[in-house]
């Protein structure tokens, strides 16, 4: 029977010891919870978190009510965080965590971390799901929910769970 260990188990082993990142081990976890109404349109943007470009995204779980009497969908991505004003920041990519969530019918309480990205992105900071090259000048990205298409839009709520890790004080 083998052992394998992780890269952090690997790091905290080695003679010297190598520095883990906080973020990756030790972290502080955060939890954002909200729930928006409304009555959607195709190309709304729905604000559901705004996270630290370097905290490591966890869990990204959405719920909503039957948002579509016909059809509808929705994606999950970053945009840069939205102004003093409220106006949504740039986009980054829409659809990173998520391409096609169907509206069209009440859906639970759902996880999509890992709808479209791998498994082994687990420790790549929000910046780098992002898909930016380097860590941006900003502190803030946003967890968005896009409407990408819809027809007899319903008017109902959107929920969320968002957590993160970030490192601690």
């Amino acid at each position: 029977m083998a052992t394998v260990k992780t890269a952090n188990i690997t790091n905290l082993d080695a003679t010297p010891r190598v520095a883990v990142s906080a973020r990756l081990h030790g972290a502080t976890t955060r939890t954002v919870v909200d729930t928006v109404s409304l009555t959607p349109a195709a190309s709304d943007i729905i604000l559901l978190a705004r996270i630290p470009v370097e905290a490591t995204l966890l869990s990204v779980k959405v719920a909503s009510d039957d948002l579509a009497s016909t059809s509808g969908n929705m994606k999950l991505g970053f945009y840069t965080a939205t102004t003093a004003s409220g106006v949504a920041g740039t986009v980054l990519d829409e659809d990173a965590i998520a391409t096609t969530i169907d509206i069209s019918g009440a859906l639970g309480m759902t996880e999509y971390r890992f709808d479209t990205l791998a498994i082994e992105t687990i420790q790549q900071p929000v910046w780098d799901l992002a898909t930016l090259t380097a860590r941006p000048e900003y502190d803030y990205i946003d967890v968005v929910a896009t409407i990408s298409a819809i027809s007899g839009p319903l008017a109902g709520d959107v929920s969320c769970i968002v957590e993160y890790a970030e490192a601690s004080n």
